[in-house]
């Protein structure tokens, strides 16, 4: 009888907290759905796309000026960012998981958890959240929570943006319509720069171009909202921070906020690389000293 009572017990408690974690995956979605449209609506939006824009040397605005570039932005891509975000379907319910979800799910191919929480899948353009996974990692808090939404709508956001809406001049050509523009072009311009050739299944993870791109905008975002004053109105970083936030990142986020991992490949980069990365995400700035030496 003893056990029966226990059992009972550990069924209705473990029944408290899934309901606990569903309530917090549909306030999280909510949350980062405003937070991203803010985002993309703002003016410092635009200026990290003028940095991108450059920093990938794009033949649309060579010769275009910033005022041009971001009027592109704010009228052509700006929507269409916005436009995902708010149509984006997510789910908890795994009566509507996808075999090829499911198993992934079960795979638990993100080895330092040993478990998968959430997985944004480009064929059915759906997040999928896995409650079990949340209390399994306990991982159920709605700041955990709201880590994992944003960097699946990270994903989303990735894959359903093309070449041709970063670079218009490819406009009609085959290339245009690739998937998973910013992570791509960025994976190739500079991140076996940063990412030294992995040694384990989970650096493998890790540095693969969409995850890599996804966890450092959820690394961007959080850093803006936790330490605002690192920024300047245009939400430029400067170059001191950047480097103390790679270097001791442990002293700037909780371990469910950020993946951490990020931070030790970015250790085994030089300053340089990791400076060349960010520019295309967000501006840094020139200490005095690398002024006077330009």
């Amino acid at each position: 009888m003893k056990e029966i009572f226990n059992n009972w017990n550990k069924f209705i408690n473990e029944q408290e907290i899934g309901s606990g974690v569903r309530s917090n995956i549909r306030t999280a979605v909510e949350n980062v759905r405003k937070q991203l449209v803010k985002r993309y609506q703002s003016s410092q939006a635009a200026e990290s796309f003028v940095n991108f824009s450059k920093g990938m040397g794009s033949p649309a605005f060579k010769e275009a000026s910033d005022e041009e570039i971001k009027a592109y932005f704010n009228k052509t891509l700006a929507p269409k960012l916005v436009n995902i975000v708010n149509s984006i379907k997510t789910t908890d319910d795994r009566s509507e998981f996808p075999e090829n979800v499911d198993s992934r799910f079960a795979t638990g191919f993100d080895t330092s958890r040993g478990t998968v929480r959430s997985i944004y899948d480009s064929a059915t353009n759906v997040i999928y959240f896995n409650t079990p996974s949340f209390i399994k990692s306990g991982e159920t808090s709605l700041k955990s929570i709201t880590a994992a939404v944003m960097e699946e709508f990270q994903h989303a956001l990735d894959s359903n943006t093309k070449v041709g809406d970063l670079f218009p001049s490819l406009a009609g050509k085959t290339q245009a319509d690739i998937r998973f523009a910013p992570s791509i072009s960025l994976g190739k311009a500079l991140l076996s720069d940063i990412t030294k050739s992995p040694t384990s299944k989970e650096e493998e993870y890790i540095t693969d171009p969409a995850e890599f791109y996804a966890k450092m905008q959820v690394i961007k975002s959080k850093l803006k909202e936790k330490n605002p004053n690192f920024f300047d109105e245009k939400g430029n970083i400067s170059q001191e921070a950047l480097m103390s936030v790679v270097d001791m990142p442990s002293m700037y986020f909780d371990e469910d906020e950020v993946d951490l991992r990020v931070f030790k490949m970015l250790k085994k980069s030089q300053p340089d690389k990791i400076r060349s990365y960010m520019n295309r995400l967000v501006k840094v700035q020139k200490t005095k000293k690398d002024t006077q030496m330009a």
